[in-house]
């Protein structure tokens, strides 16, 4: 893959968004050049402006593959970008292994105990011999 191409020219700042949307126009056929433009936005916001810029691309130009994968990649960035903003919640503790075999000896416990007063309904434990 070569390398990224900067959309900047030497020696000068960063063009505005509308300036640098005006230069991509020109070279739209250029994957690199595109992803130098999504590259320009890491926020939400300005992902936003992105993607609002090639929705109204393919508005002019229906069906135009580049303004479809632009829009898409455009699209997986701000989910990505929003989904690494989600603040992060602990898993809750774990219960500890000796209150884990309590429970299993406890529901264990309850189920020969059901077990002996089922039998013992039906006649099976404790009959007169």
């Amino acid at each position: 893959m070569s390398d990224p191409v900067d959309p900047t020219p030497p020696g000068s700042s960063a063009p505005s968004e509308e300036e640098a949307w005006a230069r991509l126009r020109l070279a739209w056929e250029d994957v690199e050049a595109h992803r130098a433009y999504v590259r320009r936005f890491g926020d939400l916001a300005g992902l936003a402006v992105a993607g609002s810029r090639y929705q109204a691309a393919l508005l002019e130009r229906p069906g135009d593959a580049m303004a479809i994968r632009m829009r898409n990649e455009v699209l997986k960035k701000a989910a990505v970008t929003g989904l690494a903003g989600l603040p992060r919640t602990k898993p809750p503790p774990a219960m500890p292994r000796a209150a884990r075999r309590v429970a299993m000896a406890g529901a264990v416990a309850l189920g020969l105990a059901l077990f002996w007063a089922l039998a013992k309904l039906v006649g099976l434990v404790g009959a007169p011999s």
